[in-house]
């Protein structure tokens, strides 16, 4: 089971990705990275509260709803999903626009809040 820093360090080497990628070329894998970037944050917040390794996307989404501190992101986290799935099993392909978009907005939002979290006590 993966704990809290672990999840961090994933969240960190994904964002790296996210910027070596060209996003013009490859803009429903950055969508998708995008994602995977949040779930990690999101993991790492769940990690700290005992509640490791979801088993499955519901299920997380499940567990975050149940924190009244994750509530305010999982309007964001599932925003992202939602790219997410689009471009991976309907073919959406959106912009580099879009998907600065999705970095500048929802995951900056998801972010900063819980790393805000996770620097509480």
């Amino acid at each position: 089971m993966a704990d809290e820093a672990t999840h961090l360090s994933q969240a960190a080497h994904n964002a790296a990705f996210l910027e070596a990628i060209d996003k013009e070329r490859y803009p429903d894998w950055a969508v998708t990275v995008v994602f995977y970037v949040a779930l990690h944050y999101v993991d790492a917040f769940l990690a700290r509260k005992g509640r490791h390794e979801p088993a499955t996307h519901e299920n997380r989404e499940r567990l975050a709803k149940t924190f009244t501190e994750l509530r305010r992101v999982v309007p964001q986290y599932l925003r992202l999903k939602s790219a997410s799935v689009r471009a991976r099993y309907y073919g959406e392909k959106p912009s580099a626009e879009d998907v600065q978009r999705l970095i500048d907005s929802p995951l900056a939002e998801l972010r900063s809040r819980i790393e805000a979290l996770l620097q509480q006590p």
